[in-house]
Parts: C-alpha cells; sequence; structure tokens
C-alpha cells in the first residue's frame, strides 16, 4: 500500500479523533524505561504498544497517568552529536515511527510513503 504524506498526516489526524488525543505519542514507563506508544486512550483503558518489541500492553487510565510520562524526544543531537549519536538518534526515531505506522495501520498493511 503507497501513500503520500498528506495523507498520512491526515490519517494520524483520524486516528487521534477516534482513539484519544494522546494517541499515536511516545510516553515512557517510570519504571523499566521502556518507550510506548499509544494505540488507544479511552475512559476504561489504554492501550500502549512498546516501541523495541512491538509488546502490547493494556492498563488502566489511573495507572497510567501515574506509571507513565511524555517522553521527550530531543533532536538537539542532530546538531551538536557525533556521528554514533546521530546514527543511534536516527534509529530511534525510526522506531517510534514504525511503532506509530502499526498503531494506525496494523502490521500487515504498513505502507509506503512516497
Amino acid at each position: 500500500m503507497q501513500i503520500n504524506a498528506n495523507r498520512q498526516t491526515l490519517d494520524h489526524e483520524s486516528y487521534r479523533m477516534a482513539h484519544g488525543s494522546r494517541s499515536l505519542l511516545p510516553y515512557c514507563s517510570s519504571s523499566t524505561g521502556k518507550v510506548f506508544i499509544v494505540k488507544d486512550d479511552s475512559l476504561s483503558q489504554v492501550t500502549l504498544i512498546s516501541v523495541s518489541d512491538d509488546q502490547e500492553i493494556t492498563i488502566s487510565p489511573s495507572e497510567f497517568s501515574a506509571g507513565y510520562k511524555g517522553a521527550f524526544l530531543d533532536e538537539s543531537v542532530f546538531l551538536f552529536g557525533s556521528k554514533a549519536q546521530i546514527a543511534s538518534a536516527n534509529a530511534f526515531y525510526k522506531s517510534v515511527d514504525e511503532a506509530v505506522q502499526r498503531c494506525v495501520y496494523g502490521k500487515a498493511n504498513l505502507p509506503v510513503v512516497v
């Protein structure tokens, strides 16, 4: 499946409207340090997808509020970092983007951005 960047933006906005305003945003677990993407944010539960291993977990909103914080993705590394730091940051951003795409399109229908 191929889509363009404008279509992808519309898909992400539509997904957020259907699944909650925190959907598709990265959050970090206070206890483990793992980064998750919010797949669904409802009044009764929050579903998260791990960026590193595609693990999906469901927790209560109160547990989410107490144990997870917004992940700050610092882009200054691209200005001041070494080549190794820049490569690591690129890999991390790519894994975050892939997790977001899995939320929106599912594993079988990942788009190719043209």
